[in-house]
């Protein structure tokens, strides 16, 4: 992307920098996340280095704040965009918050699962093992994986915690890697936004976009801005994309075959305004639907994966007492 008209608006921030660090340096204290208190004192840091716009512009994190930088702490706009930034900071550290708490109890129950698992398998499993050998008992399967279970975790407990631990990860990593390249909106972009991730990110491009354009940076450093500042590998590339192709002015947005990965009313904001131009008011809206959906989802996963852990633990115990109590109840029926 060019830089000469960004390089403009990183000048003026560079110019009111004898008043921004100060406001950015008591805006710090009042962020009510860690992460959002680092991030505006490196922001401080970085504008109070900078020489030129040029060393400004190579800060990512400027590229994020830059409505702000630009407008400065006085004027309505700016005052209102530090108010954004405040409550979506607040909201942001909630979030943090609920969704280390959504899975400290799955997490619990996971240990507690093992714990009962392994007293299981070291004190109950071997009896039903010697009287199933002693029976000559033909053994189900379920039977059969109970008691291979309890014998890795008692003969072999340590290549039983590894593996088990191998899997946790590779799980984790997988969830990683479908949240890096966004493949719910990949594969399901006609019918929804994505997960939750998707959809914070989508707020946080949506609110940047309207705040870049409201003053006066055009569509494609907008694009590129935002898709940078998103923090989000999928939707910036599909944003800086769109920037290319906003720059080149070939065909509309919504003809562009990359504009499929964005939801349709981001697109249609970009060019429902009078004259083709962005609907601001639209984008804002839209940032606040996404930040609501994702916050909905949030509280609605609480509950949920709570209980279905709890269903987890239960089905866990149940499956090892079914199965060793489903081969005696065949020897009955087969001895009455």
């Amino acid at each position: 992307m060019p830089e000469l008209p960004l390089e403009h608006h990183f000048a003026v921030a560079v110019e009111r920098k004898e008043i921004l660090v100060p406001a950015l340096t008591a805006l710090a204290d009042e962020m009510p996340s860690r992460r959002g208190r680092r991030e505006i004192r490196q922001l401080a840091e970085t504008l109070r280095d900078a020489e030129t716009s040029t060393d400004l512009r190579r800060s990512k994190l400027a590229i994020g704040w830059l409505p702000l930088l630009v407008t400065g702490f006085n004027s309505e706009s700016g005052t209102r965009r530090l108010s954004e930034l405040i409550s979506y900071a607040s909201q942001e550290s909630q979030n943090l918050s609920r969704r280390r708490r959504l899975f400290a109890y799955p997490l619990a129950v996971l240990v507690l699962s093992f714990v009962v698992l392994t007293f299981l398998s070291v004190t109950i499993v071997p009896i039903f093992a010697d009287m199933f050998d002693d029976f000559g008992l033909q053994l189900p399967t379920p039977t059969l994986t109970v008691l291979f279970v309890a014998d890795q975790i008692r003969f072999h407990a340590l290549r039983f915690v590894i593996s088990l631990l191998l899997i946790v990860a590779t799980c984790y990593g997988l969830a990683r890697l479908w949240n890096h390249f966004a493949l719910t909106t990949r594969l399901l972009g006609s019918i929804t936004a994505g997960n939750t991730a998707n959809l914070s990110a989508m707020s946080s491009l949506t609110s940047q976009l309207a705040e870049l354009l409201s003053i006066d940076v055009e569509l494609p450093d907008a694009l590129w801005v935002a898709g940078q500042s998103c923090r989000h590998y999928h939707f910036k590339n599909v944003a800086e994309q769109l920037a290319r192709q906003a720059h080149d002015s070939l065909v509309p947005l919504r003809e562009s075959p990359v504009a499929h990965n964005l939801p349709a009313n981001v697109i249609r904001a970009l060019e429902a305004g009078p004259g083709g131009k962005p609907n601001l008011a639209l984008l804002r809206e839209l940032s606040v639907m996404y930040g609501d959906r994702a916050n909905q989802r949030v509280d609605w996963s609480t509950g949920a994966i709570a209980q279905f852990a709890t269903i987890f633990l239960g089905m866990t115990i149940g499956f090892v007492v079914i199965a060793l109590f489903s081969p005696l109840l065949s020897l009955v029926t087969s001895l009455s």
